[in-house]
């Protein structure tokens, strides 16, 4: 029912990238449904393809579809997991800054994936967009993430750490922008320019516009309207 004071319902105004995420994780959260989605990432193509003149970016996932998979939502895998070790990021602080350092510990409290998978070897985490592209501030993230990963892996003394997977989910309309258009466009710089290299953090590209293949949900259509 349409109120006097909406011009629309508010399905066709949000442009909340956590209501989106929500639809996609309870898509996915059934551990069958997380692995057929494994699957399908494991497929689909960048959505940023290789042209005449323009040098795109390739997915490359190659997740174990065989393991079983896990589904999170809004996951704050620092302060959570840290805890479930015994360990509380406020209760530790002066341990952790010795062990990630002075500028990190915040981050331990603060950083939350949008949505991530987890296998026995490998973590996935999904940074999402919707009314806005990437900043610089996302890639930082990146790189501060495989950091403190490593250290807090190697601090807790587990032997054989994950393999960390990153997947930026978009608007193909932003795909296909100045961004990655441009040679100083942020998609241009940060994922076409470095793929392949070791700065380059992000294993695959995938748009909302995309997921109609996995699973049809109007709610999609609202992301890429954002």
């Amino acid at each position: 029912m349409q109120s006097n004071y909406l011009h629309k319902p508010w399905a066709e105004i949000t442009r909340e990238e956590r209501l989106f995420c929500s639809h996609l994780y309870h898509h996915i959260k059934d551990p069958m449904e997380t692995k057929s989605f494994v699957s399908w990432l494991n497929q689909i193509d960048s959505p940023v393809k290789n042209e005449v003149s323009f040098s795109g970016f390739v997915n490359n996932l190659n997740l174990n579809i065989e393991d079983s998979w896990e589904a999170g939502f809004e996951v704050c895998f620092y302060r959570d997991f840290l805890k479930s070790h015994k360990i509380g990021v406020k209760e530790h602080r002066d341990e952790l800054v010795n062990v990630v350092g002075e500028d990190n510990v915040n981050n331990l409290i603060k950083r939350t994936f949008d949505l991530a998978l987890f296998s026995k070897d490998t973590i996935v985490i999904i940074e999402a967009k919707a009314a806005e592209g990437l900043n610089m501030k996302q890639f930082e993230e990146f790189e501060r993430d495989s950091e403190l990963l490593s250290k807090i892996f190697n601090y807790l003394n587990i032997k054989s750490p994950p393999v960390i997977r990153y997947v930026i989910l978009a608007k193909s309309k932003y795909f296909k922008s100045k961004s990655f258009r441009t040679p100083k466009g942020i998609g241009k710089i940060k994922l076409i320019d470095t793929q392949g290299k070791d700065q380059c953090k992000v294993n695959a590209l995938i748009s909302w516009e995309q997921l109609h293949s996995f699973k049809n949900d109007p709610v999609w259509n609202r992301a890429e309207e954002c």
